[in-house]
């Protein structure tokens, strides 16, 4: 939530600098109007009550040079009153277009106004182009799809509506930072990242443990995608009936139905203090890692059958320049930011910058989730790179022969920030289409090492 209330100070800030300046017809950005689509970039006439949806729309500049840009994205209800607001900040070069999208879940019925607009920057705005808008109608339909059984009548349920959703996630909150304590660790605070939700509806359907999405996609996969720029660990639950859900949902055996605080509890109790001997422990070190500063959690359940997905995530870099999408379609990664040192009950996990790896996975499919539905952890993917700052002159890199160095065009690293700049054409030629995962590797007060930070990048 603290998340949200930043942005929307930002941007009343932004409306309060920019209500004295006017667009006039000589600004080169043209923007089209806002198109509301699925995730898999089809137009939709009705988006659905709880589900993911894309607001997308291009931006052309026509003038000459490159031109810095800000759009803003504005989401109203019927009574004007606004329930979104998001802004997206790249470069264009002159005479090129590129598409925007805005990842957004309604979460009521209605008719919704989709507002969006262009400025040059944050600080100090010029307008580039004149609002644009359009409607977005929102009808109930589940985000999950019901399985029917032929020519059986199944009765369809309400899904789990936010507030309640949002009570059983303070509630699961409570019971890991319980545990937390037990053993003098910091409590991690609630993130609104959407990787675990969206992870746990896919668990949901499949009715399967699976660290994999049914797409082939791993945990750091999904929490980029869905704008993470930390890192994360993920632990997975599930109870209920599989094999006999069908068998319960129409009547033909009497089963005794989801209590969701009663299965939260089980499988709390479960990944603490049972876990050695199905999972090695995996789940109770990630509960208990020191690092972690936050958790998004993902419940979806009906009746019958309950999901569980504790992301852990590791926060500890404000980002001035994250990477991007940008990234991906471009052969230089620029990255740039401030570590978060001292901050509310972290004052003894002080950290400083030790290094940039560069980790690969080929892009995900359905066979890469049939492959490793049942394996019980996931990697990191394969280590391909180290970034190095730039050799002295007259110096060079001798080249290990598993991994390659691949030398920063620009480096500056403090106790407190750094900036980096680098290039990976060379590592796509060597590897191909992929997932490039950007790792920062930080060192921690007691000289220990963590990932502060994991960012991937689809390269194709």
């Amino acid at each position: 939530m603290l998340a949200s209330i930043l942005v929307i100070v930002l941007l009343s800030l932004i409306t309060f600098r920019v209500s004295s300046l006017s667009y006039g017809d000589s600004q080169a950005i043209i923007i089209s109007q806002p198109v509301v689509k699925d995730l898999e970039d089809h137009d939709l006439a009705q988006a659905a009550v709880n589900s993911q949806v894309v607001l997308s729309f291009k931006i052309r500049h026509t003038g000459d040079g490159e031109q810095s840009y800000t759009v803003l994205i504005e989401v109203r209800d019927a009574d004007q009153v606004t329930i979104y607001l998001q802004f997206q900040k790249g470069t264009m070069t002159g005479n090129s277009e590129i598409e925007i999208g805005s990842s957004w879940t309604p979460t009521a019925l209605g008719d919704y106004e989709v507002r969006s607009f262009v400025i040059s920057e944050l600080q100090q705005p010029e307008i580039l182009s004149p609002i644009v808008t359009s409607k977005a109608v929102v009808s109930f339909v589940e985000a999950r799809k019901q399985v029917q059984m032929p020519e059986q009548n199944i009765p369809q349920e309400e899904p789990v509506t936010p507030p309640e959703l949002d009570k059983l996630r303070r509630y699961a909150l409570d019971a890991i930072n319980k545990d937390r304590e037990k053993f003098g660790l910091a409590p991690v605070q609630l993130s609104y990242n959407e990787a675990a939700q969206i992870h746990a509806e896919d668990v949901f359907e499949t009715r399967k443990i699976s660290h994999w999405m049914t797409k082939g996609e791993k945990p750091y996969m999904t929490y980029s995608r869905y704008g993470g720029e930390g890192n994360v660990g993920q632990n997975v639950a599930v109870s209920g009936y599989d094999e006999d859900y069908q068998s319960c949902k129409i009547g033909i055996f009497l089963c005794e139905k989801t209590d969701p605080y009663v299965e939260m509890d089980g499988s709390q109790y479960s990944m603490m203090y049972e876990d050695e001997d199905c999972c090695d422990n995996g789940h109770r070190d990630n509960i208990l890692d020191k690092y972690h500063t936050h958790v998004s959690i993902g419940i979806v359940y009906d009746d019958y059958f309950f999901a569980l997905v504790q992301n852990f995530e590791d926060q500890y870099i404000d980002w001035t320049n994250t990477i991007d999408e940008e990234d991906a379609h471009s052969d230089i990664v620029s990255m740039s930011g401030q570590f978060k040192n001292n901050i509310d009950v972290y004052t003894n996990n002080d950290v400083s910058f030790y290094s940039v790896s560069i980790y690969y996975d080929p892009i995900p499919t359905r066979e890469t989730y049939e492959d490793n539905v049942d394996e019980l952890s996931y990697g990191g993917g394969e280590e391909i790179a180290i970034v190095v700052e730039p050799a002295p002159q007259d110096y060079y890199y001798e080249q290990p022969s598993d991994y390659m160095l691949v030398e920063a065009e620009f480096w500056r690293v403090t106790d407190s920030d750094f900036q980096i700049i680098f290039k990976t054409d060379d590592l796509q030629r060597q590897h191909g289409d992929g997932v490039y995962s950007i790792t920062v590797w930080c060192q921690g007060a007691q000289d220990d090492y963590f990932i502060a930070s994991s960012i991937s990048l689809y390269k194709d």
